[in-house]
Formats: structure tokens, C-alpha cells, sequence
């Protein structure tokens, strides 16, 4: 049957519209991509900005976490704030190696050579570390994140984890607040693992913390699209592989004592109610009765101190003068011995300097065998006593590195029953973390 004009018309749209369709049924790959592999390549590329060197890493992390630092400093309300690195991990085993150590220690010598919030010294994080458990503390375990806190009074925690894929390391930073428990921002970065020495990734034996695997589960950020297949992913060199921590050969990122896991206690930087101070020293006592100096000069004692938080002070000394026979009533020996008791209020200045103020009381007996007393001869066999209480100010500093410090006080009697003093003393002391 002959076409009409109408049929040859309508053959030749269809024509055009099979034309027009041709280069939108080709394959993506042959054009240009399609919008689903757009975004794709477009969320990996922001979840996992990928850096050549570990320096690389380093520098892009600190300038990444410059914003969301800032903004936790300013809902908390603080004219500053004070963060540290730590608690970095293998993300599928959960278990530590030098490489956690070095972004634990590295991370926080930038945060303190190129942010101007207050971060502690690694020394201090290596002893909170060890407080918390040492390699077995996990983050995300409850309370340890703000335990961790607290031994370094700092208000935010910069921690995460890593993990191999194929030749690439994907290491995932967070920003926590210990007061809270609770994540403030996230952000992955790609390495080679070129770029960091092979050594560094051999885990630490039995570091993982209790019941990992299964929180690991749940924490695992779904696996990277766009550039790199999730299956089949090629062995990883260290997978399985396992090393003591005295084997471990850390390369050009060496570390102090890698993989401690003792117990110890560590100072913090502000207040805590946690602490108790044992002290002793020597103190010097300079009499301000003119008569009793004539007589005695300066005396000098050991002490005993112990103290809560540096607040509520508790001390026993004692002087002694074994005889005074240049007297006219030769005295056959002059001690005193007593209590005192006090309340201060500490400033902590750093990580190392303690400064306190307060006021005290003191109960004091002076004891004397021989000589005249209130003009009557006193035999030598027998002792007369009498009492020298007062009421004094007090000011010292400490000085401290780990659990053991020097304590330098000075305190001066305002009011007393017979002679009052201008007292000086020096000793060391221990300090005991009950927390």
C-alpha cells in the first residue's frame, strides 16, 4: 500500500527522535559520566582528600580542625580552651601501633606549636595514656574520654582511627568533647602507604580493648566509593601481622616507650579533688621575741605535711636545741614541738608551677630542762613547759614534674601567745591520684 504524505512525515520524526536518543543510550563510560558517578567521585573526594606524605597530612589536618576548634570555643563560652591528641587505633582490629603513636604525639606538637589553645606536653599525654589503661583505653568505651579529660584538664580531644586499603592508609580524625562524651566533627584523609614506614603499622600484641570487634561494627564508616573498589581489596602488607613492642622497628617516626601499658598517675593542670600530697622537709623558725632569740637564735626542724588538693593542710614539726651552757642558768636542752593546721587556695600556672595563699593556726609547746624560768631555778631532771600558740599567714610555690615535686613555703605569725616566728621551709613531696 503506497505511504502517504502523512506516513512519510511521521517516518521521518521517528527518524530524528532514534538520531537524538543515540548518544544518551551510550555507554557513561564512552561519554561523559553519568550524575550518580558524578556525585560518587564528588563525596569520596570531600570524605577522603587524599595527601602524598604524612606532613601533608599533618598540615591539612590542623588546618581543617582551625574552624571546628573555634567554633567549641565559642558555644563553650571560654576565652580559651585547651585540646590534646590521643586514642588513636586500627580501626578493623582495634588495636594500637607506633603509627597511633606518632599521630597521637605528632598531632599534639602542632596543636601546641601552631594553634593558640592551651595543650598539654606529650610527656603529659604519654602518662594520661598510661593512667587510662595505656593501649587497652578505648574512646569510645564510657567515661574514658572524659577521665582522659580530666588527668589533662583539657576540654576537647582530637582522636580517630585508620585503616589499609590496598596501598592506602585512610585515616579518619575526630574532634571530641570530653565533658560530653560526644563526637563535634569528622573528616577522613588518603595516604600512600609510601608515606609512612612500614614498621609503624605493625599493631601492638593484645592492644585492643575488650569487646572491640563488636563496636567495631557499629562505628565503621561504610567502605570509600568512587576511585577504589570495596571488593575484592587486595591483602594488605601487615594484615595479620603481629610484633612485640620490643621488636618493632618505628623508622623515621620514632617513639618514646611504644606501646607502655603500665599504671601510673599524672598531674593535671588545674584543680582536682582527686589528689593528696605527703611532704617532708626542713623547716627554719626565726624568733621575733628579741629575748627568746637572745637565748635560742634560729632554730631548725624537720616536718611532716600532708594535704588535700592543696587546700586543706595538715603538719607536725619539731625544733630542738641540745644545751645552751653559755647561759648564766646554763639550760641543759630547749625543744618545741607542735601541729599546725591551714587552708590555702591554689593556682595551678602550667603544667609544672603551683603558687597557693592562705591562712593557719599553730599549737606549739616549748619545752626546757635545767636553767631559770620566770626568775626560778628549774633542776635539770625536771622539765617545764609552756605553750606558744599562734595565728599566721602563709604563701608558697611548688615546682613538679610526674608525681614528685619541691615545695617552698614562707609564713609569718600575726598573733602568739609568747614569741611569734617568721618560719621558712623547704621539702619534697609525693603526690597520690585516687581518681
Amino acid at each position: 500500500m503506497p505511504l502517504t504524505s502523512n506516513s512519510l512525515k511521521a517516518l521521518a520524526g521517528l527518524a530524528l527522535c532514534a538520531a537524538l536518543a543515540a548518544p544518551l543510550a551510550a555507554d557513561p563510560a564512552a561519554g561523559a559520566p553519568a550524575p550518580a558517578a558524578l556525585s560518587g567521585s564528588a563525596s569520596a573526594s570531600a570524605l577522603s582528600p587524599t595527601v602524598q606524605t604524612y606532613q601533608d597530612f599533618l598540615g591539612g589536618a590542623l588546618a581543617a580542625l582551625a574552624g571546628p576548634l573555634n567554633d567549641f570555643m565559642v558555644q563553650s563560652g571560654k576565652p580559651s580552651i585547651s585540646v590534646v591528641a590521643g586514642g588513636f587505633r586500627e580501626l578493623i582490629t582495634g588495636e594500637r601501633s607506633p603509627f597511633c603513636d606518632h599521630l597521637d604525639r605528632d598531632l599534639t606538637t602542632h596543636l601546641r606549636d601552631d594553634t593558640p589553645y592551651g595543650v598539654p606536653s606529650t610527656r603529659e599525654l604519654q602518662d594520661a595514656w598510661i593512667g587510662v589503661g595505656g593501649n587497652k583505653a578505648d574512646m569510645n568505651m564510657p567515661y574514658t574520654l572524659s577521665r582522659f579529660g580530666r588527668l589533662l584538664s583539657v576540654d576537647a580531644v582530637v582522636g580517630g582511627d585508620y585503616r589499609i586499603v590496598g596501598s592506602s592508609i585512610f585515616v579518619t580524625v575526630r574532634l571530641l568533647d570530653c565533658r560530653k562524651d560526644s563526637v563535634l566533627w569528622v573528616r577522613s584523609w588518603q595516604m600512600p602507604m609510601a608515606a609512612v614506614d612500614r614498621g609503624d603499622l605493625n599493631t601492638y600484641s593484645d592492644s585492643a580493648p575488650a569487646g572491640y570487634g563488636q563496636q567495631a561494627e557499629v562505628v565503621a564508616p561504610p567502605p570509600p566509593s568512587g576511585t577504589i573498589a570495596p571488593e575484592p581489596e587486595p591483602a594488605s602488607p601487615t594484615a595479620g601481622v603481629k610484633v612485640s613492642a620490643a621488636s618493632l622497628e618505628t623508622g623515621p617516626l620514632g617513639f618514646e616507650q611504644p606501646g607502655v601499658q603500665l599504671e601510673s598517675n599524672v598531674h593535671e593542670t588545674e584543680f582536682s579533688p582527686y589528689r593528696v600530697n605527703f611532704e617532708a622537709g626542713y623547716e627554719s623558725f626565726d624568733p621575733m621575741n628579741s629575748t627568746f632569740r637572745g637565748v635560742v637564735g634560729d632554730l631548725l626542724g624537720p616536718y611532716l605535711n600532708v594535704n588535700w588538693a592543696d587546700i586543706v593542710h595538715a603538719e607536725f614539726f619539731l625544733w630542738d636545741r641540745a644545751s645552751l651552757p653559755s647561759l648564766p642558768s646554763p639550760i641543759g636542752s630547749l625543744f618545741g614541738y607542735g601541729m599546725t593546721t591551714s587552708l590555702t587556695w591554689p593556682v595551678r600556672l602550667g603544667h609544672y608551677w603551683v603558687v597557693y595563699g592562705g591562712v593557719g593556726g599553730k599549737f606549739e609547746a616549748i619545752n626546757v630542762n635545767g636553767g631559770v624560768v620566770n626568775g626560778s631555778p628549774v633542776p635539770n631532771q625536771d622539765t617545764f613547759s609552756f605553750g606558744n600558740n599562734s595565728f599566721f599567714a602563709t604563701a608558697g610555690a611548688k615546682v613538679h614534674r610526674g608525681d614528685v615535686g619541691i615545695d617552698a613555703n614562707l609564713a609569718y605569725d600575726l598573733l602568739a601567745a609568747y614569741s611569734p616566728y617568721m618560719m621558712v621551709k623547704l621539702g619534697l613531696y609525693y603526690e597520690y591520684t585516687f581518681e
